[in-house]
């Protein structure tokens, strides 16, 4: 099992020589990139520490993300309801683009 790690602190507290430091110290240890509404600070490149986008296109995706949120949502209510009333061995919902497809037999996806 994987674990989450998540350096929050305030601007300018030393989150990003904390990762930077841990990244090269611990193998096998990941990175998620958030996106920021600010500009590029120092030697920053957008896509290695953050991606940098307007408050519009920050917007954006933040209202497209809640979509997707809200039809995965959907999506698993449906199957939890068809297997309820239907029985499937397999149930594979799309919806917005997304599937959902788990095994009733061992609950796995």
């Amino acid at each position: 099992m994987s674990k989450v790690f998540i350096i929050s602190a305030p601007s300018g507290s030393g989150k990003s020589t904390l990762v930077n430091e841990l990244r090269r110290a611990v193998a096998r240890l990941d990175f998620s990139i958030s996106y920021t509404t600010r500009p590029p600070r120092g030697s920053e490149q957008n896509g290695r520490e953050y991606y940098f986008v307007s408050r519009q296109e920050f917007e954006q995706k933040k209202a497209a993300a809640d979509a997707r949120k809200a039809a995965l949502n959907v999506a698993q209510a449906n199957v939890r309801r068809l297997e309820e009333l239907q029985g499937f061995q397999k149930v594979i919902s799309p919806v917005a683009g997304i599937v959902t497809a788990r095994n009733i037999d061992n609950g796995t996806p």
